[in-house]
């Protein structure tokens, strides 16, 4: 971008709230399917006891529980060295950026539903559900046979399609033609992989990207990690509302 070899790219970073009202979250303890449904008031009594149940809770408070959870089990972790426990602190770990993922769906369908019909966009999703739940036509994900995968990537740099939604793929490896516009649903901790998403679309004549996170979570830090290398003068900060009425 420095040396005039890319477009200057305008990246919005919408900013989105965990609800802590309604209680239409589940926490799920053990494998029982008949397991009692409790409140979140109530789940230390199942919790510390490892008694199976079903938590109802907000989204603040599962992604809470998620978070302790990735800590307790990290902090035993450095402290005894067993792979079990490394194990459980990177399962919980999956499961809140997962959760937080696919939260994110209801905002990410409206931003779609609101672009130009012929604008060329790669939105990179955080679970094959939440990319199948958006659109399961034009979804390519390890989850579908190599050959499935090329034809719609085919289709795509054809332009016979303009939508491509991927899961864990075309983050390297795989050329894709006439990206106008970079959809990231979840950062992670690896900014390598977020400058190869960052930069499928940054060949546009305007290339623009749109990430999303949750304030005060996980989702925050992976963010400033992201943006390190990002001029700020490219970095336009916005909420939910003002992304509803940006000019697209």
């Amino acid at each position: 971008i420095e040396g005039d070899i890319l477009p200057d790219p305008k990246v919005y970073v919408v900013e989105m709230h965990l609800d802590n009202t309604k209680r239409h979250q589940e926490i799920q303890i053990g494998n029982d399917p008949k397991a009692p449904v409790v409140k979140w008031e109530d789940r230390a009594k199942y919790v510390y006891k490892n008694v199976p149940c079903i938590i109802q809770c907000t989204e603040l408070q599962k992604n809470a529980f998620l978070t302790q959870s990735v800590d307790y089990w990290n902090e035993r972790y450095h402290r005894s060295h067993s792979e079990f426990q490394r194990v459980k602190a990177a399962n919980y770990g999956s499961q809140r950026k997962r959760f937080l993922g696919e939260l994110k769906t209801g905002v990410i369908r409206k931003l779609i539903d609101r672009l130009p019909k012929d604008n060329r966009f790669v939105c990179f999703c955080a679970s094959v559900a939440q990319a199948n739940a958006l659109d399961y036509v034009n979804t390519i994900s390890s989850k579908r046979p190599a050959k499935s995968n090329q034809i719609i990537i085919d289709k795509f740099n054809s332009k016979k399609i303009n939508h491509i939604y991927a899961v864990g793929m075309i983050t390297e490896g795989m050329n894709l033609m006439d990206i106008q516009t970079g959809i990231i649903v979840q950062l992670d901790g690896k900014e390598r992989l977020f400058l190869q998403k960052f930069g499928r679309s940054l060949r546009a004549d305007d290339p623009v990207t749109f990430i999303f996170y949750y304030k005060n979570t996980q989702d925050e830090n992976y963010l400033k990690g992201a943006l390190e290398n990002i001029d700020s003068k490219f970095v336009q900060r916005i909420t939910i509302d003002q992304l509803n009425t940006i000019k697209l």
